[in-house]
């Protein structure tokens, strides 16, 4: 089971890694992982408000999770950010599913664990 520092930790890599794959410029925003035992669905979001900048990670939901399949979902997010400063994009357009495969995600709106390590083992 990942603790909420091993998502914290492992989003922060992921965003470095995307950071140093694009150039683009990610520091406007905090990574932060909820914890809900609510929360049964939400894999994460993009929050975006009066002084709210968040990159949310869900950890009931991604706590049993392979660490490839949390890392799709933190391209995802990280798609969403670029889109919505980019092109004032939200959703999964067509913006979006460009930003997606350009950085590795699956470009698509939801997707289970196993979808999202089927996809990622088709990257190479």
């Amino acid at each position: 089971m990942h603790t909420i520092e091993d998502l914290e930790a492992w989003a922060t890599v992921v965003v470095d890694d995307i950071r140093n794959q694009t150039g683009w410029v990610l520091d406007d925003f905090d990574i932060v992982i909820v914890k809900n035992r609510r929360v049964t669905q939400l894999l994460g979001q993009f929050k975006i408000g009066l002084g709210i900048r968040q990159l949310r990670l869900y950890h009931n939901t991604l706590k049993d999770w392979h660490e490839t399949a949390i890392e799709d979902v933190i391209r995802h997010e990280v798609a969403h950010i670029v889109a919505l400063d980019s092109y004032q994009g939200s959703g999964h357009g067509y913006w979006w599913k460009r930003l997606a495969k350009q950085v590795g995600a699956r470009p698509f709106a939801n997707g289970n664990e196993d979808k999202r390590l089927a996809y990622a083992a088709t990257r190479g």
